[in-house]
């Protein structure tokens, strides 16, 4: 039939479906690709969000097990206890000689009087052990590791575990030797059946010194527990870690017979360890995603990156079988264009020019909410989302699809974000760390000759003038500016600082400041502080953490009804037994009081125990009063609380007051200077420090070589070496800093006698000083203590 034969409508029709079935198939196909990518990116979101959270969790667990550790290794009751059992031990010498006996499961045999001390400490460590869910406990002595105390009861109790090597020795010798905490990595464990195990271990100092170690063992299962939780991770995914030997460290979920920890340590890499592209990228620092073949050889797609913490190097991989995404994707798209397709054919075929113009609409309705959502998202407005009900039918899945895909881009916002900020935070406390040494080196050889100038200029006043008094004046402001300096250090490079003399109304004062501008308007604040003259032994941050943490309890107790909370400080003088533990002297007496809710009597005795707290889960821990209880004893103090229920509480901290921590009313007193004779050659880049040390050192009875170019001072020391008594040299100088020119003189003169200064103390640590035989003394110094340095050093090498 010819065409001008066949009927209009059927050649619009025909036309029609022509003309709309290839636009048709062409955004089916478009929509297809396009959302097929999109899947396959938020695959590999996905996945990186469960290997990013599980990294986060692995940091979160092992940083609280070191915190963990380290409280229980500072509590005083565990103090105690190695004090006991180090003392029935050195007096039982048959105990150590094979008297304890493990046989495992709890059970053990020993004497009468090792049972009679292991009853008597046994509940709480086992409390910590199994609250905490750590397989084993050890209580291990500093010379040998003979483990006193274990939990479990295994083998390696009451036994040395220093002549066998192990990640429970490792841990041991660097908690003795370095006296901090220290977390092993996984190694096969004897004493347990040869399971692969991991410990954690903190120093228990006294006075200074190492008393004993205290170590847990991590549970096989801990990590792996939370490591193998597998929300969104279909039938093929998993995450689990590796340790830098291939060797797995939590259990695999798709072959956790072969690819367990236990099965990695006990076969071989090739066949029970993961020894892949992603592992080796990941040794190597760097994280990402990728298509590759996994330790079974299958095609999957990973989720990699580095894990370091405590001198660990593992690697968290999350993979995903690449056929199960592609077989999601086609399942959530195939079908949805399939059916789109059909509907769209027969609806043409019926009514073909009526459902052109309701498809266009729909198309064009779409495209507008879509326009309106991605506008929206570009502008900020993360929170918007397309409404599905607004679209045809057929396009509904897209925009939930969409939607989808905002979430997934405004949740890896947010953690990028929360990282952004971390990363911000650490470099604002780098920033302030160098920008503290800066200013503590820039101040201290500015404070340097200030007090050396005013040191000369003292001796040449008359002791009765009143230029004498006001250069002493000046004197102690040189002295309070070297303090300031101090301080900035220790906030900016947190600083461990030993006691010093403190006055400790101004951190009362500082406290009372901050509660008033933080605690409800509904709870008065009331402070009382007498002047007094003493001041006490102490590290500020402590006494600031003793008085936040009594005054936090306080108004805590007063959320409910507000009330009144009040801070006092005075001194008081107390004979024997006026407060129990305290002998007779003057003490600074730090009270709280408040008018909360008080403490039941049979509750006020266990206040200082360890873990315990009446608050709800989630807001307190227990430690608070027992750390505050730790820190006042460690100062020969003493705490006492008071309280009546619905009345109120009174604590009360006694810190005593020690003579040399006194503050005189006259002057500062000058410590002795003492002189000498000899040549010295003293070096120093800065013009203003050279000439006021040199004349320093004259006046001392010394001959003065001075050079503020090292380079030059080597060239005179080489002249004649043997005519210096010393060396005095700043040690950060340009070119050739104090180290280096000591280590060149030492070359040519090994006996030389050097003394480093500095005005920045993270230049010379006290163990590098050793090493280099030299003395180290911090700028600014008074003319006594450079004076008792010089001659002790000159003295030592004759």
């Amino acid at each position: 039939m010819p065409l001008r034969d066949v009927p209009i409508r059927f050649l619009l029709i025909a036309g029609f479906l022509f003309s709309g079935l290839l636009p048709l198939m062409a955004v089916a196909l478009l929509s297809f690709s396009i959302a097929r990518e999109e899947l396959t990116h938020q695959a590999s979101r996905q996945l990186e969000s469960v290997r990013d959270i599980k990294k986060a969790q692995l940091e979160s667990f092992f940083d609280e097990r070191v915190r963990q550790i380290n409280i229980l290794a500072s509590n005083p009751y565990v103090k105690k206890a190695f004090n006991d059992f180090k003392d029935l031990l050195d007096s039982e010498t048959q105990i150590r000689r094979r008297g304890l006996v493990g046989e495992g499961n709890f059970q053990f045999k020993a004497p009468t009087a090792y049972l009679e001390l292991h009853d008597r400490y046994y509940e709480f460590f086992r409390k910590f052990q199994r609250e905490l869910f750590y397989y084993d406990l050890f209580l291990m002595s500093p010379s040998d590791g003979f483990t006193y105390f274990t939990v479990k009861k295994e083998a390696d109790f009451g036994r040395p575990i220093s002549p066998i090597e192990s990640s429970l020795k490792d841990v041991w010798k660097i908690a003795v030797s370095q006296s901090r905490v220290s977390l092993s990595d996984t190694r096969p464990y004897a004493p347990s059946g040869n399971v692969p195990a991991q410990f954690v271990a903190a120093p228990v100092m006294s006075e200074g010194r190492v008393i004993g170690v205290v170590a847990a063992q991590l549970s096989l299962s801990s990590i792996t527990d939370f490591i193998e939780t597998r929300p969104g991770m279909g039938k093929t995914g998993e995450t689990y870690l590796v340790g830098p030997d291939f060797r797995m460290r939590s259990d695999s979920y798709r072959d956790p017979e072969n690819h367990s920890v236990m099965a990695s340590f006990l076969g071989n890499v090739e066949e029970n360890g993961v020894d892949t592209l992603a592992i080796r990228n990941a040794l190597k620092g760097r994280a990402g995603t990728r298509n590759l073949l996994n330790y079974k050889g299958k095609k999957v797609l990973s989720a990699y990156a580095p894990v370091t913490f405590q001198g660990l190097s593992w690697v968290i991989v999350a993979e995903m079988g690449e056929e199960e995404i592609n077989e999601a994707i086609a399942e959530a798209l195939n079908d949805r264009i399939t059916i789109t397709i059909l509907i769209s054919l027969a609806m043409l075929l019926v009514l073909a020019f009526g459902i052109s113009i309701f498809i266009s609409k729909g198309v064009a309705r779409v495209k507008t909410e879509l326009n309106l959502l991605i506008e929206g998202v570009l502008a900020g407005q993360n929170e918007r989302r397309g409404d599905p009900v607004q679209v045809a039918y057929d396009f509904r899945g897209v925009m939930e699809h969409v939607n989808a895909l905002i979430d997934a881009y405004q949740s890896k916002t947010n953690e990028s974000r929360k990282l952004e900020g971390i990363i911000a935070y650490n470099e604002r406390m780098e920033s302030i760390g160098t920008l503290a040494g800066g200013i503590a080196h820039d101040f201290n050889n500015i404070l340097a000759y200030m007090l050396t100038y005013g040191d000369l200029v003292l001796e040449d006043l008359e002791k009765d003038s009143k230029a004498h008094e006001r250069m002493l004046e000046i004197l102690k402001g040189i002295d309070r500016a070297g303090e300031l300096v101090a301080q900035i250090m220790t906030f900016g490079r947190q600083l461990k600082r030993e006691k010093r003399p403190v006055e400790m109304s101004l951190i009362v004062k500082e406290a009372a400041k901050l509660l008033k501008a933080t605690i409800p308007k509904n709870i008065k604040v009331m402070t009382q502080v007498t002047p007094g003259r003493g001041k006490v032994m102490a590290d500020p941050p402590q006494l600031h953490r003793i008085v936040m943490n009594l005054c936090t309890n306080a108004f805590q107790s007063m959320l409910d009804g507000g009330g009144e909370m009040k801070l006092s400080l005075e001194e008081v003088s107390l004979k024997d037994g006026e407060v129990e533990g305290l002998s007779s002297g003057i003490y600074a007496l730090f009270s709280v009081s408040d008018t909360g809710c008080g403490i039941e009597p049979e509750i006020l005795d266990r206040i200082f125990e360890p873990f315990f707290t009446t608050k709800p889960v989630g807001q307190g821990n227990g430690m608070g009063l027992a750390v505050v209880h730790g820190i006042v004893e460690s100062y020969s103090g003493s705490i006492v609380f008071e309280s009546v229920p619905n009345i109120g509480t009174n604590a009360r901290v006694y810190l005593p007051i020690h003579d040399e921590a006194i503050c005189p009313e006259e002057g500062p007193v000058r410590a002795k200077i003492v002189r000498g004779s000899g040549r010295i050659l003293f070096v120093d880049d800065e013009e203003p420090i050279c000439q006021s040390t040199a004349l320093m050192i004259e006046s001392l009875g010394y001959v003065v070589d001075a050079e503020t170019d090292p380079e030059k001072a080597l060239e005179r020391f080489s002249e004649d070496p043997q005519r210096f008594v010393a060396l005095v040299t700043d040690i950060n100088m340009p070119n050739i800093n104090g180290v280096e020119l000591t280590h060149r003189m030492r070359s040519i003169r090994p006996d030389l006698p050097v003394m480093l200064i500095t005005g920045y103390n993270d230049l010379m640590t006290p163990t590098s000083a050793s090493k280099l035989k030299a003395e180290v003394l911090l700028k600014p110094f008074k003319k006594s203590e450079f004076s008792q340095v010089l001659s002790r050093l000159i003295q030592r090498s004759l």
